[in-house]
């Protein structure tokens, strides 16, 4: 469960570090598309609020800016109470481009996406060059070898120690903790 999570997070995470020109909004952050895209997949496994060029981008973001529906107040009830563990920056992001957004879905839910931009060949000029290989200094921290999985992020481990601890007062997932193992 734990690794899916962060496998799903850095995919979001890598497709949505860019905006594009068809939907012209940056991304609120990791922990925000995380818990829509969490909730989403709750309604359907298509659920695609990331890939503008995606065939369920524009179904997806119905969930959260179709006026009237009843599947949008099922999601944003869900997804607000995923986005309260989130960042205020992000929070206030996603508060501050939301009436953006559904004015944006509003006049292109009809339409199609078109077709996703094939990025150009580049020529580069022939230019010979010595290069000395220096191995790459580590970008993750060391991992403790009796719990070796890397952390879900600050978004997933505050619900889930929030979740705990209002189950259980030594809940823990500090794998030094002498609660940890009772706490999984």
């Amino acid at each position: 469960m734990r690794l899916s999570v962060v496998a799903i997070a850095a995919s979001l995470a890598v497709v949505a570090s860019a905006e594009s020109a068809y939907f012209p909004f940056p991304p609120e952050g990791a922990c925000i598309a995380a818990c829509t895209d969490r909730v989403g997949k709750t309604r359907f496994a298509d659920y695609n609020d990331v890939d503008e060029y995606g065939p369920m981008f524009i179904e997806s973001l119905s969930y959260s800016y179709e006026s009237g529906s009843s599947k949008t107040g099922a999601f944003m009830m869900d997804a607000g109470m995923c986005m309260t563990a989130c960042s205020a920056t992000e929070q206030q992001l996603y508060r501050d481009m939301f009436t953006g957004k559904k004015a944006w879905y509003s006049a292109n839910k009809a339409g199609t996406a078109p077709p996703r931009p094939v990025p150009s060949p580049t020529t580069t000029p022939t230019t010979t060059t010595t290069t000395t290989t220096v191995a790459p200094s580590p970008t993750t921290p060391a991992v403790d070898p009796a719990f070796p999985f890397q952390p879900n992020g600050a978004c997933v481990a505050k619900c889930s120690d929030d979740a705990g601890k209002s189950m259980w007062a030594d809940y823990s997932e500090d794998p030094k903790s002498p609660f940890f193992w009772q706490s999984l």
